[in-house]
């Protein structure tokens, strides 16, 4: 569940809300980088605070044993994350192999979730 949050950071960070250790020949092209990464961030902030709000939800459902509502939880976070992935690549490399790799664990994550009370994952199956 913490790749959610992991995600979220990332675009963060990637955003310019912390220096930038990437190393470009001038400040234009670091300044041109930084807005695309911003402009990116703002595209995808509805599908990222989306998939964050699921994901946070299902955990909650687990642990209170609300079967139905884990499963509503498991499909919104499954539709907030294929949103996010038709965003994708981002305008940096690192940032979209960082946000690839969590959003190919979510799947089993919540699934986890999940079986731990029903046997059962979430219907829809993996994020693409």
């Amino acid at each position: 569940m913490k790749e959610a949050i992991v995600a979220a950071a990332l675009v963060l960070v990637a955003a310019g809300c912390v220096p930038q250790t990437h190393k470009r020949s001038s400040t234009a092209t670091t300044t041109s980088h930084a807005q695309a990464v911003r402009a990116w961030a703002e595209l995808t902030r509805t599908p990222i605070e989306d998939l964050g709000i699921a994901v946070g939800k299902a955990t909650v459902a687990s642990s209170s044993q609300d079967y139905a509502g884990l499963e509503a939880d498991c499909h919104q976070a499954h539709d907030a994350a294929e949103a996010l992935e038709g965003q994708m690549p981002t305008p940096d490399k690192e940032l979209t192999d960082a946000l690839q790799a969590s959003l190919k664990r979510l799947p089993r994550r919540v699934t986890l979730l999940h079986r731990r009370g029903r046997g059962q994952g979430c219907e829809r199956g993996p994020a693409r």
